[in-house]
């Protein structure tokens, strides 16, 4: 992995939670020299609020979004609601606003639900396993400049796509050298 690519995991899930994990992503980016480029990859379970924490996420100010589905995830009984459903229960008027009701995934799901949400254009990809999307962020941050910019990733959103990101990372708990990052 790049000097100029870092990788920050948070599994907050609830809204409380995920504004500390915000507060702390905001910190680490505004560290350093040069310009930042900001990856979100995100994956929640359709039994959380996925559209409040979509539009507390959308603050961040990313410029490339991945929904990733985790290696494992828990069972659920309970349907999984569309883009619509989720929208209109957050009591957004989205009458005259196409989305797609033919969405076949909960990262499609998510996907069309930051797309109606988002003020300003951002790169989507809501096809791909974490370990692919970090296979793609390393590509394109082997492309920037280290000394210009640098690549800040936030994977958050669920415990089970830290533990698939760290699987992807070849994480051991030795390279933590008995330290936790702040």
């Amino acid at each position: 992995v790049s000097a100029s690519l870092r990788f920050h995991l948070d599994g907050a899930h609830t809204s409380k939670s995920l504004e500390a994990s915000l507060k702390w992503f905001r910190s680490k980016c505004s560290e350093g020299e040069g310009n930042v480029q900001k990856i979100l990859v995100f994956n929640c379970s359709h039994e959380r609020k996925p559209v409040s924490l979509l539009q507390m996420l959308q603050s961040a100010g990313f410029h490339r979004v991945y929904f990733c589905t985790a290696d494992f995830e828990r069972p659920s009984s309970v349907k999984k609601p569309t883009a619509t459903e989720l929208l209109e229960d957050h009591g957004f008027d989205i009458r005259g606003t196409e989305i797609n009701p033919e969405v076949q995934t909960w990262q499609n799901t998510l996907a069309r639900v930051w797309g109606f949400l988002e003020d300003r254009r951002v790169d989507i990809e809501s096809s791909l396993n974490v370990s692919s999307a970090i296979a793609k962020i390393a590509q394109l941050a082997e492309g920037c400049d280290a000394s210009q910019s640098r690549t800040e990733v936030f994977i958050v959103g669920s415990l089970y796509i830290v533990g698939s990101a760290l699987k992807a990372l070849d994480f051991e708990e030795v390279d933590a050298e008995g330290r936790l990052s702040n």
